[in-house]
């Protein structure tokens, strides 16, 4: 899913849970395509779009080529600011995971991420 131009202070997305999903075709996640792939989703959601009187809930997820969906990591809130904590933490979350992980070819990474502002944490 690509979004791009996405003016959140009138957008119907505002305040919604969505999903930014990026095809891995049947690849082994690595610490690589995690930081690519994160990368990608905050230049095109967050970084051109974030208000600073606004913070994020996102959570990393994977969808397996069997069709299956595994949460990652729980659901983080972060400010626009967080992006080298919210990254590192995807890390750790991904290291912890069993070796099953680490060999498995996945379809898809997900973040889901709801933006929302400050003083609306619902």
């Amino acid at each position: 899913m690509k979004i791009s131009n996405l003016n959140l202070n009138h957008s119907p997305l505002w305040n919604k849970w969505m999903d930014y999903q990026l095809t891995l075709d049947n690849q082994i996640l690595t610490s690589q395509k995690l930081k690519y792939s994160f990368n990608k989703f905050w230049s095109e959601v967050i970084f051109n779009n974030f208000i600073d009187n606004q913070f994020i809930l996102i959570q990393f997820k994977i969808k397996l080529t069997n069709g299956l969906f595994r949460s990652i990591s729980h659901v983080q809130i972060v400010k626009n600011s967080d992006y080298e904590t919210l990254l590192d933490s995807f890390y750790v979350f991904w290291e912890i995971k069993s070796e099953e992980y680490h060999i498995l070819k996945l379809e898809s990474i997900i973040f889901t991420y709801k933006i929302v502002p400050l003083d609306n944490k619902g």
